[in-house]
């Protein structure tokens, strides 16, 4: 890159080259970001009817675009973010899987890890309704062991219900909340004997999922049930929403305080939970 960005080179055979310019067209609109904004560590590939431009700027971290081509260069239309915080989800790569999955993985740099850490693999989509589908990799479920379940229950407004049986910090969580009109839901991880933990909820009002103190934009659909996806690994914590929307955080926490907890304020909450301990990659383990 160069001058004000990226720039495009075109080739029929991989070894005679033709520069084209910037990448950005003169033409790209107002998708709230600036078009000098860096472009770096950036994959580019076709996802639904649309091209992605998958990249970090230094300042802001993992990001991407969504747009086509015009005049052989990139004309972006959309874009969003994939980091909150810091470095915390930086530097993507990703893949084409034999079968047609578009999969990417990002280095983390959170806080209180030894190192960087790679993010669990995410598999990217794009239905027609032109919204970016962000899921776990579904290999992922072959580390599964020792199902619980939990529910349907009840959560008053205002309570905390832990949950029975369920515990740890090397689980995969799946928590399904009806539609409700509370203010703001969800659940607790690495909980101690007084139920305080790491908070994973929604705030309908705001639009946002927190997790601890960052707050990725997400909003449901009128009549439409939470699925929230929740991976721990040890004080790792990667969370998938409704397919919609994906964050991780670090969560420093004493090896005992392993409880998971639902909570619910300005309404009840009706919910089931499916929970399965986790086995290590590393089969000799």
């Amino acid at each position: 890159s160069g001058g004000k960005g990226p720039h495009l080179l075109k080739s029929a055979d991989l070894k005679n080259w033709t520069h084209l310019g910037l990448v950005l067209h003169d033409d790209m609109p107002d998708i709230g970001i600036s078009r000098d904004e860096d472009i770096s560590c950036s994959n580019m590939f076709p996802i639904g009817d649309r091209w992605m431009l998958l990249c970090i700027s230094h300042r802001l971290g993992c990001r991407y675009y969504l747009g086509d081509f015009k005049d052989e260069k990139y004309l972006p239309t959309f874009h969003a973010m994939m980091n909150w915080n810091k470095w915390d989800f930086f530097a993507p790569e990703s893949l084409l899987t034999p079968d047609g999955r578009r999969v990417m993985w990002a280095w983390c740099k959170l806080p209180n890890a030894q190192s960087a850490i790679q993010s669990l693999p995410r598999e990217l989509s794009l239905p027609e309704d032109g919204v970016l589908r962000i899921n776990p990799l579904r290999e992922l479920e072959k580390l599964r062991h020792d199902e619980q379940r939990s529910g349907p229950v009840t959560v008053k407004s205002g309570e905390t219900h832990t949950l029975d049986g369920i515990a740890g910090d090397t689980l995969e969580l799946r928590v399904t909340i009806k539609p409700t009109d509370a203010r703001e839901f969800g659940i607790k991880v690495f909980c101690d004997n007084d139920g305080n933990g790491f908070p994973i909820a929604i705030v309908p009002a705001d639009k946002v999922l927190t997790m601890g103190t960052i707050k990725p934009p997400f909003a449901l659909k009128d009549g439409e049930d939470l699925d929230l996806r929740v991976f721990l690994d040890k004080g790792m914590v990667e969370v998938f929403v409704n397919g919609r929307q994906a964050a991780v955080a670090m969560h420093a926490h004493a090896r005992e305080a392993a409880g998971i907890s639902l909570f619910s304020t300005g309404g009840d909450i009706e919910t089931s939970v499916k929970a399965w301990k986790m086995n290590s990659i590393y089969t000799n383990e």
